[in-house]
């Protein structure tokens, strides 16, 4: 190797480290304090037009452009119409009683209430009726890979 060929690798890998250790302080700056927000200080955005709304507050990311992690209001006594989300979403309950059942074939009868610290697992594409039981608005977290979407579907006749 010559003289100009060493100094030039030299100078090379003293840039990328110099770079990658300012990239690492800048992420780090942005890490080094908490950030808490109080229940009070959500922001919630009304889910449809009419009726008695649901709403989401995000934590992370745009439920409207892609994957995201939020919380989910449904008004106490409040039924969905049946409909599917296109991406899988989980979401456990922190507030309220509810019930999830097929769209098709299922029926609130036969499905399981969960409270506070239960869980759902709703696979996309999966016809479904969520229902917030009266008494206290219903609240999830949720985490799904992909945006949300509310699909309308029409259930089969029993």
């Amino acid at each position: 190797m010559t003289k100009k060929t060493i100094l030039t690798a030299s100078a090379l890998a003293v840039g990328l480290a110099a770079a990658s250790f300012a990239a690492g302080v800048a992420v780090a700056k942005g890490a080094t304090k908490p950030e808490l927000t109080t229940f009070s200080e959500l922001t919630w955005t009304p889910l449809m037009k009419e009726g008695p709304l649901p709403a989401g507050a995000p934590i992370e990311g745009d439920a409207a452009k892609g994957a995201y992690f939020g919380y989910l209001k449904l008004p106490a006594g409040f039924e969905s119409p049946p409909h599917m989300h296109t991406n899988d979403y989980w979401a456990v309950l922190v507030q309220g009683q509810m019930t999830h059942w097929a769209a098709d074939g299922g029926s609130e009868k036969e499905s399981k209430a969960i409270g506070v610290g239960g869980w759902v697992h709703m696979p996309g594409k999966v016809g479904h009726v969520s229902k917030c039981y009266p008494g206290a608005d219903c609240v999830m977290v949720v985490v799904q890979k992909g945006k949300n979407d509310f699909i309308p579907v029409s259930p089969l006749k029993k």
